[in-house]
């Protein structure tokens, strides 16, 4: 049945994408204010069939990444703390505190995003404001960047001590992650440009914004690109390893995806859309990240004792709600790109010490293999 859907979600799909090649009324990529007539109308169901077909599919009552619900019953506890799968790898062993803190960061987020919200309804200035280049808002998401980029360095170095030759997947990735993060990071501020107040080079004056940045050359293409990958490794990864085992048996890969406490930090982001609404990834994405907290919200046995599921996806409807319905109050009609610009580097924080933590686990347990090893020796 999972394979019938995801074929059928598949051809929905492919209608959708034939739509946009070979209508005259759609510019792929295209910018503007939000359309829901005509092919626009027939477009957006047909990606809300695909998505939420797709999500069935993903969807498996039998797998057995599925555990929210756990059958020992010294873990019932762990049923009120937001329904989430908050372990690496056993939930009764985890630590009640970090479990507590993990929860508390996901209600942050949630509230940072509501406050967003709030401040562009009362004050669609101050949103601009603080969103304009050099401001807080691209300041942080810069900063963050380079956050991340530092804890990749300590996953790499970590991994580096616990797996020398016996696996370089664990090693290259963490290192070719820290350097994407400072390359995005140093990007987002051209390089100190501004701050050092230096000349655009000669070859750089072509693109859009005259700075001493790459992605600028390609900016919509860039963006859609940044954006459709931050979806899948933020959310679509985490969603597909927590109900199916597609991953078990490439330790190495399934190690560096993240968890449910990821994809449930990470979802905001994908509902701050306006003048990109149009283009069709921006909606894939929306619409398949819908349907997941819907199942989420909907499978009692993922929030027994807690509310949080059912807020999510409460919070994330209505945050694209307010963004569509209100769009004329934007003074640019980009701006709203500018916070989920920060949103999503925000998440890779917290992606990368969740890596961080496995990679500390990993290394206490080989640790304590090691030491194991020595005692058999000696006692031999």
């Amino acid at each position: 049945m999972q394979r019938i859907l995801l074929i059928l979600a598949s051809l929905a799909a492919l209608v959708t994408f034939a739509i946009d090649i070979f209508s005259k009324d759609i510019a792929i990529l295209g910018e503007g204010i939000p359309n829901f007539e005509g092919i626009y109308l027939l477009r957006t169901t047909l990606i809300v069939l695909s998505s939420s077909l797709f999500v069935l599919g993903v969807v498996n009552p039998q797998s057995p990444r599925d555990v929210g619900v756990i059958s020992n019953s010294t873990s019932k506890i762990w049923s009120s703390w937001g329904g989430l799968t908050w372990s690496i790898q056993d939930p009764v062993k985890q630590d009640k505190f970090l479990v507590a803190v993990k929860e508390l960061i996901v209600w942050a987020v949630l509230l940072l995003s509501v406050s967003f919200v709030v401040l562009f309804l009362y004050s669609p200035a101050k949103f601009t404001w603080l969103g304009v280049e050099d401001n807080l808002i691209e300041t942080l998401s810069a900063l963050l960047w380079l956050i991340t980029c530092g804890v990749s360095l300590f996953i790499y170095r970590t991994l580096r001590r616990t797996q020398k030759r016996k696996n370089l997947f664990y090693i290259i990735i963490p290192l070719a992650f820290a350097f994407i993060c400072f390359f995005i990071g140093m990007e987002e501020i051209s390089w100190f440009q501004r701050v050092f107040s230096f000349a655009t080079p000669k070859a750089f004056e072509g693109n859009l914004q005259n700075e001493f940045n790459l992605h600028n050359f390609q900016t919509s293409k860039v963006e859609n690109a940044y954006y459709v990958f931050s979806f899948l490794f933020l959310i679509l990864l985490p969603f597909i390893k927590d109900l199916t085992s597609s991953f078990r048996n490439y330790k190495a890969i399934d190690f560096f995806i993240g968890s449910r406490f990821l994809l449930f930090v990470s979802v905001f982001f994908a509902a701050y859309n306006y003048d990109m609404w149009n283009i069709i990834y921006t909606q894939f994405i929306f619409f398949i990240t819908l349907f997941i907290l819907i199942y989420y919200a909907g499978n009692r046995r993922l929030y027994e004792n807690t509310f949080l599921s059912p807020m999510l996806l409460i919070v994330y409807g209505l945050t694209q709600v307010v963004f569509l319905a209100s769009g004329s109050m934007f003074l640019r009609s980009w701006d709203v790109t500018e916070y989920k610009e920060l949103l999503i580097p925000l998440s890779f924080v917290f992606y990368s010490l969740e890596i961080l933590q496995k990679a500390n686990k990993l290394k206490h347990s080989g640790m304590q293999y090691k030491n194991e090893q020595e005692e058999i020796f000696a006692q031999n």
